[in-house]
């Protein structure tokens, strides 16, 4: 299951392990946010890490019946 975190300018890390996740969102903000890259933490981050919702197979914002005549 994946797992993401969203970072306040609306930067999402996603990855397949709190560790991909926290990696991820570290180099942003070492790189988006260098005022803060001496106060956020592994342990910060672990915290607000959670599941990434999971993906369906017909976007939400299409009724199945447009959707299928779209693929086909």
């Amino acid at each position: 299951m994946l797992r993401q975190v969203r970072c306040e300018c609306g930067y999402l890390a996603r990855g397949r392990s709190d560790n991909e996740v926290i990696v991820l969102i570290l180099a942003h903000v070492k790189t988006d946010h260098p005022d803060l890259a001496d106060t956020e933490t592994a342990d910060d981050i672990r915290r607000k890490i959670e599941h990434a919702p999971k993906r369906t197979s017909i976007p939400l914002c299409l009724g199945s019946a447009v959707w299928l005549r779209a693929i086909y």
